[in-house]
């Protein structure tokens, strides 16, 4: 019985494959026919891409020490324990913190007193990635552009906490892993988010936000980013857990319920839904000429808004958050965003000519202007 399920998840598998190639394919025709150089240019830069953000990372997690994994056997729970303790005499992150190592004991009570240390510092990298994984992926209209933002964001995730746990696991449960974020990318970059679209508009949308025009295209790249985050945060919970239990009765408790990973998600998320939500409610009260620049670009408006809360200032400086805003409005509609850059000109341009300014001496004694300051015209 158990292998006939295996079979039939596998096929499963392969079969939201397909859907992600579908996805490259229609990504590929749609450069293909604004520009056959485009698409080439493209695509080698999603491959360089690759090897950055992908390849090089895996091999510097094959690169790191091995910790021993958490084992079923309870004589052996010890052996784990004191090899883990001595890792972290040597933990670079326990000793930036100015935390007393070198005398750790071979006990459970010492292992669990840095291991809640650790998790305070897992519990941020988690948070920081599965948010980048919300708005990236919520924003980006294209499944298999949603892919490789979960495979590689997955990626550096698993490299940061296996570094800061001091130690990877085994080349088996490696693999194990591995396989979780393989699922994770495919459940990503299908179609599976618009059946979620409803279940999040319900809960979003009040009647007066129900009547934004394409409030449904909005509602489908926060389903979008929500599924993709609850993908990556299982990701977090199955590795910390291969990072930090020492004895289990059965393997699969290191794979927490779904109940566990939507709400450790939602945790996440939660923040930046709100804060979402209040800017939809504000945009039925705007003038029409903001409203149809929104209109044109309500994802990219939508999280440029958001990310304020998804990135707090302790996570980036607060350059490179300008840079990430104005990158989800340009990447949700460069067109649109364009006009709006024109649109923000002609006004500055308009208040500076309409709004009084200070005259200089210099100019008062040039000649040609009789008052202090210039009068509104």
């Amino acid at each position: 019985m158990f292998k006939f399920l295996k079979r039939i998840f596998y096929f499963i598998s392969f079969f939201l494959l397909f859907f992600v190639v579908k996805e490259f394919l229609a990504f590929y025709a749609y450069l293909k026919n604004v520009d056959p150089v485009l698409a080439i240019v493209v695509l080698v830069l999603i491959g360089i891409a690759s090897v950055y953000f992908i390849v090089i990372p895996i091999i510097k997690i094959l690169s790191i020490p091995v910790n021993p994994s958490p084992t079923t056997h309870k004589l052996r729970e010890n052996h784990i324990i004191a090899k883990r303790i001595e890792g972290f005499k040597r933990n670079r992150y326990l000793l930036s913190k100015n935390i007393e190592v070198s005398n750790l004991q071979h006990t459970e009570e010492d292992y669990h007193r840095i291991i809640v240390i650790l998790n305070k510092e897992s519990e941020l990298i988690r948070r920081k990635y599965v948010s980048q994984v919300f708005y990236r992926t919520g924003i980006v209209q294209n499944g298999f552009i949603d892919a490789l933002l979960i495979l590689s964001s997955s990626v550096a995730m698993v490299k940061e906490l296996f570094i800061l746990y001091n130690g990877r696991v085994s080349n088996r449960d490696l693999w194990k892993i591995a396989k979780q974020v393989y699922y994770s990318m495919l459940i990503g970059g299908s179609e599976a988010a618009e059946y979620a679209t409803d279940e999040v508009f319900s809960k979003l949308a009040s009647q007066s936000i129900k009547n934004i025009p394409f409030i449904d295209k909005i509602m489908t790249s926060l389903a979008d980013g929500l599924i993709n985050a609850a993908l990556v945060t299982r990701v977090a919970l199955i590795t910390e857990n291969y990072c930090t239990k020492t004895y289990v009765n059965n393997y699969r408790e290191l794979y927490p319920s779904a109940k566990f990973i939507i709400q450790t998600a939602k945790s996440i998320t939660s923040d930046m839904l709100s804060n979402i939500t209040g800017v939809l409610k504000g945009m039925t009260s705007e003038k029409s000429v903001d409203v149809l620049l929104k209109v044109g670009n309500p994802v990219g408006y939508i999280f440029e808004k958001a990310i304020d809360v998804a990135l707090p200032g302790k996570y980036v400086e607060p350059t490179i958050k300008q840079n990430l805003k104005t990158g989800a409005k340009f990447i949700g509609n460069p067109i649109v965003y364009g006009i709006e850059k024109l649109v923000q000109r002609s006004r500055a341009k308009r208040k500076y000519l309409i709004e009084p300014r200070e005259i200089g001496s210099d100019e008062i004694a040039s000649g040609g202007i009789e008052s202090e300051k210039i009068k509104p015209r």
